[in-house]
């Protein structure tokens, strides 16, 4: 899995929007240097369809790797257990562990599944299965949202937890598990660091039933809204050509036929 060469933006007096990429000002402390994450989306695995209760389940793995140079840290808080989510928030750190904020990239909701029952970050990624020939979406995903986490090691040798300098709130890889009644949760992914959902996982699939026989593309993408700041975003999406088969009197059965890095079409043109 190669990493992208790491960049940097330059925090300047005045916080300016773009389309790819941002530059953010730390306006009560002078110029400062904020080093960004990138949130690589890798190409659907471990493709298989399942029938649960009757119904066609296209499942598959889905893992966004942090190939950028800074952790990708998203603080969630809220002001009481009144409120039943929290407002999510994410900080960028220069070399001096100085900090800023990105406020509401996102809302947080706790979501009970029999496989974890703690604070999912919303739509953090989004998948899609699209007609291979005319690219319209046939089929939504259904994922009730995400908690980042440093799940396995890509680039040897970088440290784990980067977050410990927000201070005295520590980052949970469990996401406040069980925590129903916290104020506030830190989620992250360090540098060189992955978080990875596999097919058995509660929302990991798409809803096929009804889908007719033939090629699909399976897209997956991080940071689709562009809310959370990276050094790049034309590596947050990747997907997979299919072929859903259904013989007659048969069950149905999906194969993987090629794979698109960093790219939503495939095969890629």
């Amino acid at each position: 899995m190669p990493v992208i060469a790491r960049t940097r933006v330059i925090a300047t007096a005045v916080l300016l929007t773009l389309a790819v990429g941002a530059l953010w000002a730390a306006v009560s402390s002078g110029q400062r240097t904020y080093t960004l994450p990138d949130l690589r989306q890798v190409v659907p695995g471990e493709v298989g369809l399942k029938v649960v209760n009757g119904r066609d389940r296209l499942v598959f793995s889905s893992t966004i790797v942090n190939v950028g140079n800074g952790p990708f840290v998203v603080v969630g808080h809220r002001p009481s257990t009144r409120r039943s989510y929290m407002t999510g928030d994410q900080v960028l750190f220069d070399a001096a562990g100085h900090s800023t904020k990105i406020l509401n990239i996102g809302q947080l909701l706790y979501i009970r599944a029999p496989d974890h029952a703690h604070w999912h970050l919303q739509k953090l990624e989004i998948y899609e299965l699209r007609d291979a020939a005319t690219g319209k979406i046939v089929a939504p995903d259904r994922k009730t949202g995400f908690c980042p986490g440093d799940r396995y090691v890509v680039q040897s040798g970088m440290p784990r937890g980067w977050n410990r300098r927000l201070g005295q709130l520590r980052n949970d890889l469990y996401c406040g598990k069980k925590q129903t009644k916290a104020l506030t949760v830190l989620e992250s992914i360090s540098p060189g660091w992955a978080d990875v959902y596999k097919p058995n996982l509660e929302g990991q699939y798409i809803d096929v039933t009804g889908v007719p026989a033939g090629e699909y593309v399976l897209v997956n993408r991080v940071n689709s809204r562009m809310r959370m700041r990276e050094a790049g975003y034309d590596n947050n999406a990747s997907s997979a050509l299919i072929r859903i088969n259904r013989p007659a009197g048969g069950p149905p059965s999906v194969e993987k036929l090629d794979s698109c890095q960093d790219s939503a079409v495939c095969p890629k043109p």
